[in-house]
C-alpha cells in the first residue's frame, strides 16, 4: 500500500509518497538526527575578575573570560571613551595597557569576542584612577622617593616601585595585592611576612613566562661622576602565588608551553647576588626561574609548595660562575621543596652534565620531600637558554631518531652537602601554615655558617631550614 503523507521535517512541511515501512524508517531517522545534533552555541562570552593596576601616568587592566576570546578596551576621560587598546590573539587571561593618558580617573569598558561564534560581550563601564607622574629622567630620576610604603604612600606595589629612586626599598604592609610586578632600578621589596602579605598574580605575566614578579638589578651612573653604581635588589617576606596554573608540557629539557612563574630573575651580574629569601611560593608552575646563565641569585630560606600541574620549585640555567664571568654563582640554600610534579629543582646543564663545574652553582642544606624527582639534571644540546630549547624535541627526533633524553639522576645532591629528604612536619600545610612542629628536620639543619641571630631562644646556635629560618617565627630548638 502506498501512502501520501504531509510531514514536517526540519521546520518545513513536505509531501512524501512512501510505503508504511519506509515512512517509519524516515520518522525514526528524523528523530534520531534531532537527538544527535547538538544545539547551536548560543552562550555568550563571560567577562569576569576585572583587575585594575594604576601606574604613574597610565594603567594596566586584567580580566578573565570563560572561553578563548579576543578583546578590545575602549577608554577615556568620559563614558564617550575615544581611545582604544586590546588584544588580537585569543586567550582566557587578558591584559590591556591604557596609555596616552595622565593623572586622574578614567572610564573603560571591555568587549570580548569568541572568534569561533563571533558572539561578543560588553562589560559595564568601569573606572581606574591613575597616579601622577614622578621619577622622570635617566640616569638621574627627578622627584623619586626612598623607602616608600604600601598602602600608606601608594595603594599599589608597582606604583610605589615606579616612584622609587634607584636602589631604594619599598615596604609592603599586610594584605593581598593582585598585581604583576617588575622591580626595576634595583629596588628591594620587603613584605610584612608570609602569613600577612601576599602577591597574587592575575596569571598573564609581564615577560612571556607568566611571571608574577620580575626581579631586576641596575647598573647606572646616577650621580654622573663616571663611576657606576650597582643596585642589587632583595625580595623578602611574601607569599607569592598566581591565579593560573596550567599543564605546561615541560618534558625534561624542553618547553612546549609556559605557565605561571613566581619570580623571574633579570639581574645584571655583579659581586653581590640578587637575594630571594624568606618567601613562600605556591600555586605556580615554577617558583623561581633563572632564565639566563649570567643572571644568578641567592635563593635562601624559602618554602616552595607544589601540587597538581605544578612542575618545578626552581629552574637553574647555570653559568654565573664560569670562566666567562668572574661573578658569584647561584646559591640555593636552606630551602624546602615539597610535592612538585616534575622536580624540586631543575638544572639545565651547559652542553652535557659531565661539564658541570663546582663554580656553576651551589646547592646545599635544602630539604626536598615528595617530589616526583627531588632534582632533575638535563642536557641541553642546542643552547644554554631555556627558550631556545623549544627546538630540542625536533633536534633529538630528527638527528637521533629517539625520544628525548631522560633526566640525569646520578647528579642528585640529596644526602650531600647538608641536603636532606624528610617530612618537614608543617603545622597545617592544607591551611597554608608552613611553620614547623617541634621535632621537624628543618630545626637547626641549615648552613652552620648562616646568620641565625633573629631566631628566638633557644635556637641551637644554628639557622633552621625553610621560610622561617632566621626570623622571629622560627621553630624553637628542643
Amino acid at each position: 500500500m502506498i501512502m501520501i503523507n504531509k510531514i514536517k521535517a526540519n521546520g518545513h512541511v513536505v509531501l512524501m509518497v512512501m510505503a508504511p515501512v519506509a515512512l517509519l524508517g524516515f520518522l525514526f531517522a528524523q528523530n534520531g538526527e534531532s537527538q544527535k545534533s547538538p544545539p547551536p552555541n548560543t552562550a555568550s562570552v563571560v567577562v569576569s575578575d576585572i583587575i585594575t593596576q594604576p601606574r604613574l601616568g597610565w594603567a594596566v587592566i586584567y580580566w578573565t573570560t570563560n572561553v578563548v576570546a579576543t578583546a578590545r578596551v575602549d577608554y577615556g576621560a568620559t563614558e564617550s571613551y575615544g581611545l582604544v587598546s586590546g588584544e588580537s590573539w585569543g586567550s582566557v587571561k587578558h591584559r590591556a595597557y591604557l596609555t596616552g593618558i595622565g593623572e586622574g580617573t578614567y572610564h573603560f569598558r571591555i568587549t570580548a569576542t569568541d572568534p569561533k561564534t563571533g558572539k561578543s560581550t560588553v562589560s559595564p563601564d568601569q573606572t581606574v584612577t591613575v597616579y601622577p607622574i614622578v621619577g622622570v629622567g635617566y640616569p638621574v630620576l627627578t622627584g623619586c622617593r626612598n623607602n616608600l610604603r604600601v598602602p600608606e604612600d601608594y595603594q599599589h606595589i608597582q606604583a610605589a616601585l615606579d616612584a622609587s629612586c634607584h636602589g631604594s626599598t619599598v615596604y609592603v604592609g599586610p594584605g593581598e595585592y593582585r598585581e604583576e610586578i617588575s622591580t626595576g632600578g634595583g629596588v628591594s621589596l620587603i613584605g610584612a611576612g608570609t602569613s600577612k602579605t601576599t602577591i597574587r598574580g592575575p596569571g598573564v605575566g609581564l615577560d612571556g613566562w607568566g611571571s608574577v614578579i620580575e626581579l631586576s638589578s641596575l647598573v647606572v651612573d646616577s650621580d654622573r661622576d663616571g663611576k657606576y653604581e650597582h643596585h642589587i635588589p632583595t625580595l623578602s617576606g611574601f607569599t607569592i602565588t598566581s591565579d593560573y596554573v596550567q599543564k605546561t608540557g615541560i618534558i625534561d629539557n624542553a618547553y612546549s608551553a609556559s605557565g605561571s612563574t613566581g619570580v623571574m630573575v633579570n639581574s645584571t651580574p655583579w659581586y653581590q647576588l640578587s637575594t630571594i629569601k624568606n618567601n613562600v611560593f605556591k600555586n605556580l608552575d615554577m617558583g623561581v626561574m633563572l632564565v639566563q646563565y649570567n643572571q644568578p641569585a641567592a635563593i635562601v630560606n624559602n618554602t616552595f609548595i607544589g601540587g597538581k600541574d605544578q612542575d618545578f620549585g626552581i629552574l637553574i640555567n647555570p653559568g654565573g660562575g664560569t670562566p666567562y664571568y668572574d661573578y658569584p654563582s647561584t646559591l640555593v640554600e636552606n630551602n624546602a621543596f615539597v610535592e612538585y610534579e616534575k622536580a624540586g629543582v631543575w638544572v639545565i646543564c651547559p652542553g652535557v652534565c659531565d661539564l658541570l663545574q663546582p663554580t656553576d652553582f651551589t646547592i646545599q642544606y635544602n630539604n626536598t620531600w615528595r617530589n616526583t624527582r627531588d632534582y632533575l639534571f638535563t642536557e641541553s644540546t642546542t643552547a644554554y637558554r631555556p627558550w631556545q630549547t623549544l627546538y630540542a624535541p625536533v633536534f633529538w627526533q630528527n638527528y637521533f631518531g629517539t625520544k628525548l633524553p631522560t633526566g640525569k639522576t646520578q647528579y642528585d645532591p640529596t644526602g650531600k652537602n647538608g641536603n636532606i629528604s624528610a617530612d618537614p612536619l608543617f603545622v597545617n600545610s592544607r591551611a597554608g601554615d608552613y611553620h614547623e612542629r617541634t621535632g621537624s628536620p628543618h630545626v637547626d639543619a641549615g648552613n652552620p655558617k648562616s646568620n641565625f641571630s633573629l631566631e628566638p631562644q633557644p635556637n641551637g646556635g644554628r639557622v633552621n631550614m625553610g621560610v622561617y629560618g632566621n626570623t622571629s617565627e622560627a621553630t624553637l630548638s628542643r
